[in-house]
């Protein structure tokens, strides 16, 4: 029997499939990258870095998967997963979606830090956690951190929301 039809056999057809298609994404994203034009100005970090980032995580990721499965390596024995069979509906969706929502909602009312720390617990807990308290401090470091890189860093004008807003103004 031959190695492809092993792989039809056993499932792992669709991984290596996906594998392969994501590292062709992330070549055809580096070869796009590479025509954006960038102006003397810039010394080491310019308008390339982060897409070249991003395609070449993807390309790691991609190659992962593919040579994972090729090789056999399912991933599923080490942990405990919930059963999400099509018996047994899985609320995993909702939750992240309805996380989603809550932040598009929040993004205005609340601002991106609280409406992203609702997101992060609401995705946690799609995915199992039942930690909330501590998904939430994670949420609210993640959060943080992003909020200033994009607003302070990079000047990208984001929704404080009222609570930062009466903290910008405390602080200055």
């Amino acid at each position: 029997m031959t190695k492809f039809a092993r792989l039809r056999r056993s499932g792992a057809l669709p991984d290596v499939i996906i594998g392969v298609a994501m590292v062709l994404l992330a070549v055809a994203m580096a070869m796009a990258i590479a025509t954006i034009k960038t102006s003397p100005g810039y010394a080491y970090v310019g308008p390339r870095v982060f897409p070249f980032a991003v395609a070449l995580f993807l390309g790691l990721v991609g190659m992962g998967l593919a040579i994972s499965a090729f090789l056999g390596v399912d991933g599923s024995g080490s942990a405990d997963f919930p059963d999400t069979s099509p018996g047994k509906p899985s609320p995993t969706m909702a939750w992240v979606v309805g996380g989603l929502v809550a932040n598009l909602v929040g993004l205005a009312l609340l601002g991106f830090v609280f409406a992203a720390i609702i997101q992060y617990v609401m995705t946690a807990r799609g995915f199992g956690s039942r930690r909330w308290r501590l998904d939430a401090v994670c949420g609210l470091a993640l959060a943080s951190c992003a909020y200033l890189l994009f607003s302070e860093v990079l000047k990208v004008n984001i929704p404080a929301g009222p609570v930062l807003e009466l903290i910008h103004k405390w602080i200055i």
